[in-house]
């Protein structure tokens, strides 16, 4: 029994009982407190003297042209993994992963690209960038192309129960997804996982590199949001 994924809709399919599975994204975008789009819309137009409606094309053009960067740069880096592809434009870059992996790999590894992987019980699917798969242990790598990432909230701001702990922010956020993925990957190869690291595009004099940043495995956390999954499940299936 496996999962399936559709590119034309975004969704996770089991290709046995054809339920369809939450993305991983989707389900801990759950733990975070809701943009107010409306609310800081009208704020940043008073503020910079220009309409609300122009604030929110402003937001809408940054937000399709941020997807459409990252779709591009994970493809370029896919082609690469996958059949080392290294256009031109992006040999630096290509060039700087691969002496970052000089690190991570030993002489068994394999690299899985675009790896899916899923959890039965808790009805939740996801696509990690890539998987290092060493002979004792993996990697969980991924890449991120935002224009911010912050380590702390700088409105004191966390995420909700059962992760109110955490600030609400990219290294929080990302930690949690790449940590599942994670315990998600220890299932499929009965495996520890030695270390969850993303690769930030960082640019400085047209110059595009990648800046390694390592993410704590929170195992522990992961085990209380599955558990808070089932019960929305049970929940759900009792009404």
């Amino acid at each position: 029994m496996t999962v399936t994924f559709n590119a034309n809709n975004h969704t996770y399919q089991n290709t046995v009982t054809k339920e369809y599975y939450i993305s991983v994204t989707t389900f801990l975008s759950k733990y975070k407190k809701p943009f107010d789009k409306d609310k800081w819309s009208k704020v940043t137009a008073q503020r910079n003297g220009v309409t609300q409606e122009f604030v929110l094309n402003t937001w809408a053009d940054i937000t399709s042209t941020s997807l459409t960067k990252g779709t591009n740069y994970h493809l370029v880096m896919e082609n690469f993994v996958k059949d080392k592809i290294k256009p031109f434009e992006y040999s630096t870059l290509i060039d700087s992963f691969t002496e970052k992996m000089k690190l991570i790999l030993d002489d068994k590894s394999t690299v899985e690209s675009e790896k899916l992987l899923f959890d039965h019980d808790a009805r939740l699917a996801g696509t990690a960038d890539l998987i290092i798969n060493n002979k004792k242990s993996f990697y969980v790598v991924d890449f991120k192309t935002n224009k911010n990432f912050n380590f702390t909230n700088k409105y004191n701001e966390f995420l909700l129960s059962p992760v109110d702990y955490l600030p609400q922010c990219e290294f929080s956020t990302y930690g949690l997804q790449l940590s599942m993925y994670a315990y998600m990957t220890e299932t499929l190869y009965n495996k520890p996982c030695a270390g969850l690291k993303i690769f930030y595009l960082n640019k400085k004099d047209d110059i595009e590199t990648w800046t390694e940043i390592n993410i704590p495995y929170m195992r522990s956390t992961i085990i209380d949001l599955i558990k808070d999954r089932k019960q929305q499940l049970q929940k759900n299936n009792n009404n």
